[in-house]
C-alpha cells in the first residue's frame, strides 16, 4: 500500500508542475507581444494559475490528512491486533494451568 500512496504522491506534484509551466507561458507572453494584449493575456494566464495553484493546494491538504488518517488507523489496527493475539495466549496460559492441575 505504501507503494502506492508514494505513487499517488508522485503523480500529484507532477500535476502540480503545470502551474510553473503557466507562470513561464505568462512570462514568454508578456515579454514578446504587443503591451496592451501582453497584459490582457497575461493577466488570465495568472488568473488560471492562481486558480490551479489554490486547487492543488487543497487537494495536497487532503491528501495529507488522509495519509495521516492511514497511518494512525494503521498503527491503532496493529494494537488491537497486538491485545488480541495477548488475550489468546493468555486464554492458552489459562487453559494449559487448568490442565496441569487437572492431572495433580
Amino acid at each position: 500500500m505504501s507503494n502506492s500512496i508514494f505513487d499517488l504522491e508522485q503523480q500529484i506534484q507532477d500535476c502540480w508542475k503545470i502551474t510553473d509551466d503557466m507562470g513561464l507561458v505568462a512570462r514568454h507572453i508578456i515579454n514578446t507581444c504587443e503591451l496592451s494584449d501582453a497584459e490582457v493575456m497575461y493577466n488570465y494566464i495568472v488568473a488560471i494559475k492562481d486558480l490551479y495553484e489554490l486547487k492543488f493546494q487543497n487537494m495536497w491538504d487532503t491528501f495529507d490528512e488522509v495519509c495521516k488518517e492511514y497511518h494512525i488507523a494503521n498503527k491503532l489496527v496493529g494494537q488491537e491486533r497486538d491485545k488480541e493475539l495477548q488475550s489468546l495466549f493468555d486464554e492458552k496460559e489459562l487453559i494449559l494451568s487448568l490442565d496441569e492441575e487437572e492431572h495433580y
